[in-house]
């Protein structure tokens, strides 16, 4: 009483599963293109690029999420702080969780070893987001 063979299955299953299409026409909605956008003016990467890199790495619901969250966290005031103002950890590890909160704790200390060997902040800050953006390429 089979209705198709276990390859048609396996097809159907893998498809129905395959969120990158609907993803990606959440990114590209007005709202959520507007956020990335700003997100990756804030990080030295393109807008393809993060579109690819919240695709990879976020399930739907942060996806749908994503402006919501943004702006939540543009309410308030979790990153204080020089450094932390600029890198946005809690941005990155809490609100949209890109990265591990051990590497970005490994970043804001490089960035500190950089900043007390004499490079100015903006550019320690600069090199240390740079690291963020390779990081999530990888």
């Amino acid at each position: 009483m089979s209705t198709g063979s276990r390859e048609e299955k396996d097809e159907t299953i893998r498809y129905a599963y395959d969120l990158t299409a609907i993803k990606y026409a959440a990114l590209t909605s007005r709202r959520h293109d507007d956020v990335v956008r700003i997100i990756a003016d804030d990080l030295p990467c393109s807008v393809q690029e993060l579109r690819k890199i919240l695709i990879q790495n976020c399930d739907m619901i942060l996806i749908e999420s994503l402006a919501a969250r943004y702006y939540t966290y543009l309410s308030g005031s979790h990153d204080a702080g020089e450094i932390s103002s600029i890198i946005r950890p809690y941005l990155y590890t809490r609100v949209i969780p890109l990265v591990r909160t051990g590497y970005m704790n490994m970043v804001l200390a490089q960035i500190q070893t950089m900043i007390q060997a004499g490079t100015a902040r903006d550019d320690a800050c600069a090199a240390g987001k740079k690291m963020i953006v390779a990081e999530l390429l990888k």
